[in-house]
């Protein structure tokens, strides 16, 4: 655990120094998230420094949509509409650049004030207070959400909130196993795929929303398009896990 608040706050650091309008903060704010959630799997609920971490994701949760949309998923579209696509894509820079203000308010009040922009993080006392085996989920815990999760993803009516959570769920177990279980090669490699695959599914969930909020800026067929061309992909998504997972051996 120790690592990865190391990471988390020399990430934190860079992320403060980078411009607004620096390419790297894409990649800067990704790593940053998941150091702050590979911490999370390993703390109690009730921890002051666990809310922080969560304030930090969920404050940061709408600008990671919009660099995914922004860099991953238009330039995905047909190139014939991309000219057009571009009306979208100004504004959300520029929206983007606004939500960044405020999520630099909260890394300083939430870490950089306490930290005073200290480098060697090994050495900061919020590092040493947590033993990060204590909240080790055991193997049969592991197996038994895993199982669970598998049984629901398997089921072709799920809502699209209720895959998200699995994910989420997804995400802590595969944590789990990298942290306390990394000789499971099997489990690692079972639930790297559904959360790569679930991942992939709510990049374009979050599309389609963002495509429906700037409607207006685009014409109606290639909106249309947009929209179809994205469900369909989200739709994919889905049934390429769903067949992936019946070759497992789980």
């Amino acid at each position: 655990m120790k690592d990865n608040l190391k990471k988390l706050n020399q990430a934190i650091i860079r992320y403060n120094r980078l411009s607004d309008d620096d390419t790297k903060l894409v990649k800067c704010l990704h790593d940053m998230r998941v150091a702050a959630r590979k911490s999370i799997v390993v703390m109690s609920p009730e921890d002051s420094m666990t809310l922080s971490l969560k304030k930090l994701i969920q404050s940061s949760n709408k600008i990671r949509d919009l660099d995914v949309f922004l860099n991953e998923i238009l330039p995905k579209l047909p190139k014939k509409w991309h000219a057009e696509l571009d009306n979208i894509r100004q504004p959300l820079i520029l929206k983007r650049l606004e939500m960044n203000q405020d999520f630099r308010i909260v890394l300083k009040e939430e870490w950089l004030n306490d930290l005073s922009q200290i480098e060697n993080f090994s050495s900061d006392k919020r590092s040493l207070q947590y033993d990060s085996n204590r909240h080790q989920m055991t193997h049969k815990e592991i197996e038994k959400s895993l199982k669970k999760a598998l049984k629901e993803l398997k089921s072709i009516e799920l809502e699209d909130k209720h895959l998200h959570k699995i994910r989420l769920v997804i995400k802590r177990l595969h944590y789990q196993l990298e942290r306390f279980y990394p000789d499971e090669k099997q489990l690692l490699k079972l639930t790297k795929l559904i959360q790569t695959e679930l991942g992939e599914f709510h990049d374009f969930y979050q599309a389609v929303k963002l495509l429906k909020q700037h409607e207006a800026l685009i014409s109606p067929k290639t909106y249309q398009h947009g929209i179809t061309f994205l469900k369909d992909k989200k739709s994919q998504t889905i049934s390429n896990l769903r067949k992936a997972l019946r070759k497992m051996p789980f």
